[in-house]
């Protein structure tokens, strides 16, 4: 089993959930979210992948997570075991995002094990492309201006700009 630490507005939410999908085909186990961090998270609109895509996911209780992380499985255990300092005293299925760059070592992780980062780059999840395509795709049908506007979208080469401050 993989269980993935999901935190963050949605594009956060949605790296994590692709880096975690993609490693439970690569070892065919199941994917399980882990969204406790919600609880006292008070940014962005929380766990939003169940609402608004049309993906399965499944979330993981306090059993998988004991099961999985022992003692480490504790709230405060797991908060303090994701520093940089206490990795000689982290699980080895505990993983933790080495830095915010692409991370190779994803690749050679325990099949079963505690997905812990951003996972910010599509280097994790191309493999896996269409799965997550698939996955991604919106559970509720446009309807009156949002459709029309991807109508008008479909017709033309159009371009999509974001700019976060």
């Amino acid at each position: 089993m993989v269980i993935s630490r999901i935190i963050g507005g949605l594009g956060n939410q949605m790296f994590q959930y692709a880096a975690g999908r993609t490693l439970s085909l690569q070892r065919s186990t199941i994917l399980k979210l882990d969204i406790s961090g919600f609880e006292t998270y008070g940014l962005h609109q929380g766990y939003e992948l169940g609402r608004v895509f049309d993906c399965r996911t499944e979330l993981a209780d306090n059993d998988d997570l004991n099961n999985m992380l022992g003692w480490q499985s504790h709230p405060l255990a797991r908060r303090l075991m994701m520093r940089p300092e206490l990795i000689m005293f982290r699980r080895e299925n505990f993983v933790v995002e080495t830095h915010f760059h692409y991370w190779p070592g994803l690749a050679d992780v325990p099949a079963n094990c505690y997905l812990c980062g951003y996972w910010q780059s599509e280097k994790y999840f191309r493999q896996a492309e269409e799965v997550i395509r698939t996955d991604f795709r919106f559970a509720a049908p446009l309807s009156g201006l949002n459709a029309d506007l991807a109508e008008n979208i479909g017709k033309v080469n159009a371009v999509s700009l974001h700019v976060r401050r």
